[in-house]
């Protein structure tokens, strides 16, 4: 995060969205947030696992506009 200078509300933001919108599971998940695009330049793609309530935040990088489906 500090590589890309991310404010860490906005990964934990992200996260809690995309928990609050999906249904309960495990496993390796991925939230792309395309509202943070103006202040990063690029949307916001947040890779992490969820365990049982624990979340980990593998990463989080700024994603190039091309690479969106």
């Amino acid at each position: 995060m500090q590589l890309y200078r991310l404010e860490q509300d906005d990964v934990l933001g992200t996260v809690k969205a995309f928990l609050s919108e999906s249904v309960e599971g495990s496993g390796l998940c991925e939230a792309t947030n395309v509202n943070l695009a103006e202040k990063y330049g690029y949307p916001l793609k947040i890779v992490f696992s969820i365990e049982g309530d624990e979340v980990t935040v593998i990463t989080a990088y700024p994603i190039k506009k091309e690479r969106l489906k």
